[in-house]
């Protein structure tokens, strides 16, 4: 028996190329206040921590390549951050878990962009996120599903590097002397 919540979804279906019947979907209520919620811790920590990647960048990076961190890719931040970030003032283990974490966000910004560039959808009896770039040359029943838990999990873990991440950053920021007027 269907719960009132599930009984507010409409369903509509599209076929697309004839093999994916994709179903849009207007959630209940509960299930958009659950879906906002959880998309957009997402969105503001893995915002957080690309902002670091920007201030490690700005402030501790080349200063001749100031004006073109504004315009990098985050998986470009990432990679400049690894073969720089020996220049850093602090100890080995601190440099460590920079690049350590850095590229745990690498990874997650997959989970991201699916959500930012993927369709939710139903799959059988699971919703989520279509990973678009995944899915390639997948049939249905095959096609990768990131869940509402996947984005639990992936806000846990986000949460996990800016705790990691959070004193490196005042203690570098702190050290940092004071711009001359």
């Amino acid at each position: 028996m269907q719960s009132a919540d599930e009984k507010q979804s409409q369903q509509s279906s599209i076929q697309i190329k004839g093999r994916l019947n994709m179903k849009s979907v207007m959630l209940s209520p509960k299930e958009e206040r659950d879906t906002a919620m959880i998309v957009g811790q997402l969105f503001l920590n893995f915002g957080t921590l690309e902002f670091y990647a920007f201030l490690l960048l700005y402030e501790f990076g080349n200063p001749t390549h100031k004006e073109r961190v504004f315009n990098m890719k985050i998986s470009e931040r990432i990679k400049d951050i690894e073969a720089n970030v020996h220049n850093l003032k602090i100890s080995e283990e601190k440099r460590k878990c920079i690049v350590d974490s850095f590229k745990e966000l690498k990874t997650l910004s997959i989970v991201r962009n699916t959500v930012a560039h993927g369709p939710y959808m139903i799959q059988g009896n699971q919703k989520g996120f279509m990973d678009v770039k995944a899915s390639k040359g997948k049939i249905p029943g095959e096609i990768t599903i990131t869940t509402l838990k996947g984005l639990e999990k992936a806000n846990k873990q986000l949460v996990n590097l800016f705790e990691k991440l959070k004193p490196i950053m005042q203690e570098l920021l702190a050290s940092k002397p004071s711009p001359s007027n």
